[in-house]
């Protein structure tokens, strides 16, 4: 949400900054970058902390990749639903859960007219 964005901006702006690049350590990262670029994502709020580095994709754990894969939606899985084919209990217990949460928001948009 906008607030946490808010928050999150806020509290890195209080995290210390991180001291320009000497010479040395200029000409040891420009050799560095030319063999393998490292990214560094500015995530860090802790005063003292630094930045992750992004490694390279097998160095991270399976479940991990499997975190960007998209969920199916609420019509994809009721369109399987009711074409019959099989449902793992994961996802038939999340199109139920997403069937409730319209119903209800859709009581509650009938009780404020």
């Amino acid at each position: 949400t906008m607030a946490r964005l808010v928050a999150a901006s806020w509290i890195r702006g209080l995290a210390k900054k991180a001291a320009a690049p000497t010479a040395k350590a200029a000409k040891t990262s420009t050799s560095e970058s030319s063999s393998q670029a490292q990214i560094v994502i500015p995530i860090n709020y802790m005063k003292n902390g630094e930045d992750p580095v992004v490694k390279a994709q097998p160095e991270y754990p399976g479940w991990m990749l499997s975190l960007s894969t998209s969920l199916p939606s609420e019509t994809e899985l009721y369109k399987r639903f009711t074409a019959g084919s099989e449902l793992s209990r994961t996802e038939f217990r999340r199109l139920f859960k997403m069937r409730r949460r319209s119903a209800i928001k859709g009581l509650n948009d009938e009780l404020r007219k």
